[in-house]
């Protein structure tokens, strides 16, 4: 009996992984974008797995959204062929925060701007470090206002929040209700956004890697023509094997040898995942100066390839199912010249600084209506679903610019025309 468990229980182990793989590659072939989805939901506390998803989804030509306080829900979902990031991948953004902005917005429905979501939500729980974490992940864009612009606000908006909450009792301001007795929200702090290296640092703080864009991405073209592999392709390679690799120098960590020599491990950063460098003395003597974190490296050096773990299989007298430790021993590492590369077009940077392409209205609330902005409510709301719209109120020298959920979505061959006899001169239109 012994003697057959042992050949057993390998037979039913190998079927039962067999039919795992072929349930998990059934579902990666028929629906590709859910597969991943949950996927990247399993591994939302472990960044450096959540990469190594976002990696494969970009190979398959799924697309990663950035996180969204209208859209996302806590984990990963799927938005037509795209994934939207969950909310709960953002760091010091509990669950508790969460919840509630899901259940104020199943509610109330979708934010329209800082403000908005400020005087909705229970601050209790979504505070100053989550509303300032939500902004920097890119959870508000498209809401009106740039990320420095929200994040500079931020105070502004929960005191503002604090006194409606105190003084009307949360009551709801819809988007078109606005009486004179309602106090409107101040004034956004305006200012240019954080340049684009910065940008996209502070979006790594705050959900572990970069996602609306990459530093490296102005620069892809020529590093390619330098390099000879990339992160994901290093298992690939013979174990002692000489290559040239790049990236960013996110993380330097020095150790003192027996000798007391100084070495380094470093985690070299590129478009497709993470590589773990090691600078032996001899190469750190010459080439310490250069590691300065946020630098992009070219990296000549030799391959290393370790096995480890693994289960003996008895009957076919092999270890099976072992696991590679990947690290790369650096020989020599060059400083890349920004100045020597021109930057590629049409590379991420140019998503994040256009936010607002759209139609836009400028409406002014003193000379209109309230029977007049119950029309154009009523006719963006039966148009056709094709542009975002960007609503432009102005009352004195107050300000204030709101993105408009979907339900409001217009077809630019129209809404002009439409606008314009509505509102006549108190409205204009226009497109970016």
């Amino acid at each position: 009996m012994a003697y057959f468990a042992g050949y057993g229980f390998n037979k039913a182990h190998s079927t039962c992984y067999a039919y795992i793989v072929y349930q998990t590659a059934y579902l990666k072939a028929n629906y590709p974008v859910e597969f991943m989805a949950a996927n990247l939901t399993s591994v939302m506390d472990k960044s450096d797995k959540l990469v190594a998803f976002i990696s494969e989804c970009k190979k398959m030509g799924i697309k990663i959204l950035p996180p969204h306080v209208n859209y996302s829900t806590f984990e990963f979902g799927v938005q037509g062929e795209n994934i939207i990031f969950g909310l709960g991948g953002i760091k010091n953004v509990g669950q508790g925060a969460i919840e509630t902005i899901l259940n104020t917005r199943k509610k109330e429905g979708s934010f329209e701007s800082l403000f908005d979501f400020c005087k909705r939500v229970d601050l209790r729980t979504v505070n100053k470090r989550v509303l300032e974490n939500l902004i920097l992940s890119g959870a508000f864009d498209g809401l009106g206002s740039n990320r420095a612009q929200l994040f500079n606000t931020v105070e502004k908006a929960i005191e503002y929040a604090q006194q409606i909450q105190k003084e009307e009792g949360r009551r709801q301001i819809q988007l078109f209700d606005m009486e004179t007795s309602v106090p409107l929200p101040p004034s956004i702090v305006h200012m240019e956004d954080f340049p684009y290296d910065k940008l996209l640092s502070l979006e790594k703080e705050s959900i572990g890697f970069y996602l609306s864009g990459h530093p490296l991405n102005p620069y892809e073209s020529k590093l390619k023509s330098l390099i000879t592999s990339t992160s994901d392709k290093l298992p690939l390679i013979r174990d002692r094997r000489k290559v040239i690799i790049g990236g960013l120098l996110v993380q330097a960590r020095k150790n003192l040898t027996k000798k007391q020599e100084t070495m380094a491990y470093l985690t070299i950063e590129d478009l497709e995942g993470e590589i773990e460098v090691i600078v032996f003395p001899k190469c750190y003597k010459e080439y310490g100066h250069l590691l300065r974190e946020d630098n992009i490296l070219l990296i000549s050096g030799i391959v290393k390839i370790e096995e480890f773990g693994g289960t003996y299989d008895e009957e076919e007298e092999e270890v099976r199912d072992k696991q590679l430790k990947i690290s790369f021993i650096a020989e020599k590492i060059e400083e890349f010249q920004k100045e020597d590369a021109t930057p590629d077009k049409g590379n991420d940077s140019n998503r994040i600084k256009s936010r607002h392409q759209g139609i836009h209205i400028k409406v002014l609330l003193d000379t209109m209506e309230y029977k007049q902005l119950e029309l154009l409510k009523s006719c963006l709301h039966s148009q056709i679903s094709e542009q975002p719209v960007y609503i432009h109120l102005e009352k004195g020298i107050e300000k204030r610019l709101v993105a408009l959920g979907k339900d409001y979505w217009a077809s630019p061959r129209c809404i002009e025309q439409e606008v314009s006899s509505l509102l006549g001169d108190k409205a204009v239109v226009w497109m970016e």
